[in-house]
């Protein structure tokens, strides 16, 4: 019988570098890294590795499998914040890896990880061009957490970490490429509007059967000071069919939604809060295509903070159809 041993031997060590002037100006660029070593060593022993006697015949020992293994990978993060002016900022993260097991050299590796750059226009128009971190609601735009995360051992809290910096996993966001613009808006002294939109690539074509396909959305938030908020949230996935040369049509699915978090009673820490969702599922240029479809979902629940926050009590009713459709905000974590 085989017998596998795997010994992992992980560090993990963040260093911060010391930041940098550019052209002597002070806070221009900064630079920052995190590395991260695993060793792995793998060994197998058992009866087949040797010569043995099975139903009265005598068998070679195992000549072709490896009775022992180390491996392993070394990577080194290498991140550069550059700020030109005060109105922009660019971001570039890159990583460098290596197999332990490489001859001379063919194991290592180079890539970037992150690049983006992001400003204010005319003081008004905020963008984000690269690499995006995306949330709205829990029914349009939402990277839910694992299952059972908040039972975790706190022995594992050092791999969980690994994962979600590995799949940048950032406050419920999801990580995506393309172009996102926001504005905010004064209304009168006390209120203000906010709005936001967003269009990434979702999918590249294959150039013959596979569209590429896109997200785009947006929300506009509403807050009145001493009462709350009321927003609006869209988004959308939808394929060029042209994109392709030989794709049978097209494919969408976009969802709506209405939220509202309000506090109406005076010198009350109750919160009412909601959310009504819409999608739609569609098709178009496509033989024999399904019919459209649409689906509800809907929550409205209240919830009681008490000393400030450090705990309290709600209570919440959901309901989603099971013919709703929300590709970009999962229930769970997959």
């Amino acid at each position: 019988m085989n017998r596998a041993n795997y010994i992992h031997i992980l560090l993990f060590s963040m260093s911060i570098l010391t930041a940098l002037n550019f052209y002597g100006q002070k806070d221009k660029l900064s630079v920052y890294g995190a590395g991260r070593f695993v060793l792995q060593n793998n060994s197998r022993t058992g009866q087949l590795f040797e010569q043995t006697i099975l139903n009265a015949d005598t068998l070679a020992p195992d000549t072709v499998n490896t009775r022992r293994e180390i491996g392993g990978v070394a990577l080194f993060d290498l991140g550069f914040h550059f700020k030109p002016n005060g109105n922009t900022e660019v971001k570039v993260l890159t990583r460098v890896t290596g197999d332990l097991d490489g001859f001379w050299g063919a194991g290592i590796g180079f890539n970037f990880r992150e690049m983006y750059v992001r400003g204010l226009f005319k003081n008004v128009l905020r963008y984000r061009v690269g690499d995006l971190d995306l949330k709205m609601t829990p029914f349009t735009l939402y990277n839910s957490d694992p299952d059972l995360r908040s039972h975790s051992l706190s022995s594992l809290n050092v791999y969980r970490d690994i994962i979600e910096y590995e799949n940048f996993h950032t406050d419920n966001r999801w990580r995506q490429q393309g172009i996102q613009l926001e504005v905010k808006l004064n209304i009168g002294k006390k209120d203000a509007l906010d709005i936001s939109g967003h269009l990434t690539k979702n999918r590249h074509t294959d150039y013959f059967f596979v569209p590429d396909r896109l997200m785009g959305g947006g929300q506009a938030v509403y807050h009145k000071k001493g009462l709350g908020r009321i927003g609006y949230q869209i988004n959308s996935f939808f394929e060029l069919a042209k994109t392709a040369q030989f794709a049978d049509g097209a494919r969408s699915t976009t969802v709506q939604s209405i939220t509202a978090e309000v506090s109406p009673i005076k010198n009350s820490n109750k919160v009412f809060y909601g959310e009504l969702g819409l999608s739609h599922q569609g098709y178009s240029e496509i033989e024999n295509a399904p019919e459209s479809d649409a689906g509800l979902a809907f929550n409205a629940g209240v919830r009681l903070p008490i000393d400030d926050g450090k705990w309290g009590w709600y209570a919440e009713f959901m309901h989603v159809a099971s013919n709703f459709r929300s590709p970009a905000a999962q229930s769970r974590r997959l």
